[in-house]
């Protein structure tokens, strides 16, 4: 006999607390990444401990020479003391607007010995940003290269190079009053509004990252290239995890990187960790790979990172550890991290995997509630790595930094990071995309709305919209399409005046790509008009032939009952599927 609906309804509370059951016991178990770490020191203490332990060790290498660890703080000391008597007081903020060089590098450890806390400013920048930026910040002083001496107030105005010539080499250690839940550095990241916003991460988050984690090997024989600009915060990881544990850091010249720059650096200074963004990762496997194997560890991210790629790098590189991993600015660099099997790569989607040591994640349904295993949810994040919040945003901060909503299992704040995923079976989590419209490209976090925003107070733009437009490669691009600001009668001039340069550039996109295309051996292998988007070749065969395979695969595993749209064009997907 069939339950009646009172029946129904025991079963479906019974169904309901024992999902709950397994969620909160899978959570607190695969979020046990308590470890031991110098939880209460600081960036500034852990250095000088460092440069006392090891003081002759190399500290910096590149174009400029080396210095040895004892250098480099006495350097440090100096900046820190002109730093000083300029009055920058602790909790201080200090803006930077430099390319690398161990100028730089000796300037964000003299401001934090000062306890002040670096902002960092890209010299590619757009001035308007870059003013939106001090405005926001306020900074105490701005130090810089002297070529935007003209570009910053010159009231505050420290120049890099003019400070540097005046540091002297007997200078003691500073007394410092950094501790661990003071500021080390404000970094702005894109905002919804149009305007950037600040990031505050404090030393602890830092210490976190870098110290008495097992993501990654860290030692002194370890040597880091320092790749990233000191705005984007893989620099973080880079600088402070070779620095703060008696490793090599090379510093690069300032000029454009390509690939086989990167790999010259690798090669010449027999670099053994190397930090990619995944779109970058994705062009070094298509391009001068097999010149990195002194290698012992990559780590990509920013991104998803495409299957086919991950397995050509481990079959490479085979004495290589690469690793993917996930984290937002909020979280201090890295949130969870995957180390890719040797022996087996994954076939599908490689996961962000678990927690790094002393941060805890967690999948969250609308209603606030634990995720069973295999349940797309948002991902919260908790522990030492979280940041203070948004700079001078209270009602951002308090959006996104939120009171625990399970506080029996977590008792403190937990970051909304408005990430979709899922627990795998073996406690490795899925990234399965975003609740809103932010993107990352090349690394970077972009909001479309900003861009929108900027686009819409243009005078002849009425309407703006932005999207991103993904290639077979994983190379990925903004698109912005726009209303203009006119008349019928302008517009109708406008249509009579192009209307023909389109057609003609239509009918030379069809020539290059269709009209001369050979026949296929079958409507489903019909790769014509695939063309990577680095070097405007076809795409191999058999790279189109695996990436159809793996997406194919990935959808079937997901069992569809029915499909309402998927493939385009000569239907890849859709002729495998329907």
């Amino acid at each position: 006999m069939a339950p009646d609906a009172q029946g129904w309804d025991e079963m479906s509370d019974a169904s309901g607390d024992f999902l709950s059951h397994v969620a909160e016991t899978r959570a607190v178990e695969w979020n046990a990444t308590a470890s031991p770490y110098p939880r209460n020191s600081s960036i500034p203490r852990l250095f000088e401990e460092q440069a006392r332990q090891t003081p002759v060790a190399r500290a910096l290498i590149g174009a400029e020479g080396e210095l040895s660890y004892q250098e480099l703080n006495l350097f440090a000391n100096g900046i820190a003391g002109e730093l000083r008597r300029l009055g920058v007081q602790p909790g201080d903020t200090v803006a930077l607007c430099a390319d690398r060089s161990f100028g730089l590098i000796a300037a964000i450890l003299a401001i934090v010995k000062c306890g002040g806390a670096y902002v960092p400013l890209h010299p590619g920048y757009p001035h308007e940003r870059l003013a939106g930026i001090l405005k926001d910040c306020a900074p105490a002083v701005l130090m810089a290269e002297g070529r935007f001496r003209a570009v910053f107030p010159a009231e505050t105005f420290l120049s890099l190079e003019d400070v540097q010539s005046r540091v002297f080499a007997d200078v003691e250690n500073p007394e410092s009053s950094a501790g661990p839940e003071d500021l080390a550095y404000v970094m702005y990241t894109s905002g919804s509004t149009g305007e950037p916003k600040g990031v505050a991460i404090m030393h602890r988050g830092v210490l976190r990252l870098v110290r008495g984690a097992s993501y990654a090997h860290f030692g002194s024989d370890e040597i880091f290239l320092q790749l990233a600009p000191l705005s984007f915060d893989a620099s973080t990881f880079e600088i402070w995890g070779s620095l703060l544990n008696g490793g090599t850091l090379v510093i690069p010249p300032p000029a454009p990187f390509s690939l086989e720059a990167v790999a010259d650096l690798v090669e010449r200074y027999a670099v053994t960790t190397l930090w990619l963004t995944a779109g970058l990762f994705h062009r070094m496997v298509e391009g001068p790979l097999p010149r990195l194997k002194m290698l012992r560890q990559v780590l990509a991210g920013g991104d998803v990172l495409s299957p086919p790629h991950v397995r050509r790098a481990v079959e490479a590189l085979p004495d290589c550890q690469f690793i993917n991993g996930y984290g937002p600015t909020e979280s201090t660099t890295f949130t969870c991290c995957y180390a890719v099997p040797q022996s087996e790569p994954p076939a599908g989607n490689i996961p962000i995997g678990r927690p790094i040591a002393n941060t805890r994640v967690y999948v969250v349904d609308e209603l606030g509630n634990l995720c069973a295993p295999g349940l797309v949810g948002e991902l919260h994040i908790a522990g030492d790595g979280l940041a203070r919040g948004y700079w001078n945003r209270p009602e951002l901060t308090a959006e996104k930094f939120i009171a625990s909503p399970f506080p029996d299992i977590e008792p403190g704040r937990v970051y909304r990071s408005g990430d979709l995923g899922r627990h795998l079976p073996d406690g490795n989590l899925e990234f399965l995309g975003r609740r809103d419209r932010q993107v990352k490209i090349r690394g970077y976090r972009i909001e479309l709305e900003e861009i929108e925003s900027a686009l819409a107070r243009h005078p002849s733009v009425a309407h703006a919209a932005v999207a991103v437009r993904e290639e077979v490669s994983g190379d990925k691009r903004l698109v912005a399409y726009v209303v203009p600001q006119q008349s019928e009668s302008e517009l109708s001039d406008i249509e009579h005046t192009t209307a023909s340069e389109h057609v003609g550039q239509w009918r030379m996109v069809y020539d290059a790509l269709y009209a001369r295309a050979a026949a296929q051996e079958a409507p489903d292998l019909d790769f014509v008009g695939w063309t990577s988007s680095y070097s405007d070749e076809p795409i191999p065969t058999a790279e189109m032939r695996e990436w159809v395979d793996a997406t194919v695969g990935r959808i079937r595993s997901l069992a569809p009952g029915r499909v309402l749209e998927i493939g385009c064009g000569t239907g890849l997907l859709l002729l495998r599927i329907a």
